[in-house]
């Protein structure tokens, strides 16, 4: 299933059009907005929110006929940024 247009955001770092969705563990998940066959999101709408699961377990069942694949976001962002609780990289001293 595409989403609409209306239940995509644009990513703060890259601009780019993501969904957000909300993962088997309740925590959200941005995937690109665009269905991607390489995908290891399987995508879906419940009819509250947009969910997502992973593809990648071992014991994770095959993609429903009703789900998309989607690629998360952080794998396609242009702009990463260190991970929370980490310090950024230091710059190289003025010369």
């Amino acid at each position: 299933m595409i989403p609409p247009p209306s239940a995509l955001r644009s990513c703060d770092d890259c601009s780019a059009l993501i969904l957000w969705t909300v993962t088997v563990h309740n925590r959200r998940m941005a995937v690109d907005s665009v269905p991607d066959e390489a995908g290891n999101q399987a995508v879906y709408r419940d009819g509250l929110a947009w969910r997502s699961r992973s593809l990648d377990g071992v014991d994770a069942p095959p993609k429903r006929p009703w789900e998309s694949l989607h690629k998360p976001h952080v794998a396609t962002c242009g702009e990463v940024r260190p991970a929370q609780g980490q310090a950024p990289a230091p710059k190289d001293p003025p010369r």
